[in-house]
């Protein structure tokens, strides 16, 4: 693994990707281990709390980390790091209600992925029918 992702924040997604990355990686069937999402207190819940500042200081970690992960695999999976990070910009966007932004970084992350997952268009689906209805 590359030595700067060492002091990134999110450490089991740098391990996530950097054993796929270096070979074949295996899905164990079993719970292994429980994750307690959104108990008060934890990074979760603070991460959904609206505050933008964090969000965007979680972005940029985030986004440099890809960016160290991508130039370690030399750029192998260079589509795939960047459509992860657009993906993740839209999701961004959409909290802070830029919605114009976030359907232009969206339609960037397909263009590095080619295909565009059927979850994610029911899902602006319903996101722009909201909007265009005034539910949201």
């Amino acid at each position: 693994m590359p030595f700067e992702t060492y002091n990134q924040f999110v450490t089991d997604y740098v391990y996530q990707i950097s054993f796929a990355i270096m070979g074949k990686v295996r899905y164990i069937a079993e719970p292994m281990c429980v994750y307690r999402a959104y108990v008060p207190g934890s990074w979760s819940s603070r991460h959904m709390e609206n505050d933008v500042n964090a969000e965007k200081q979680i972005l940029k970690g985030e986004h440099k980390l890809l960016e160290d992960l991508n130039r370690w695999s030399e750029f192998k999976y260079d589509n795939w790091f960047k459509m992860r990070f657009y993906r993740r910009l839209c999701f961004f966007y959409q909290k802070v209600e830029n919605y114009k932004k976030a359907k232009e970084v969206y339609w960037k992350s397909v263009e590095f992925n080619g295909i565009v997952p059927f979850f994610n268009c029911l899902r602006e689906y319903r996101f722009l029918w909201r909007k265009q209805h005034h539910i949201i």
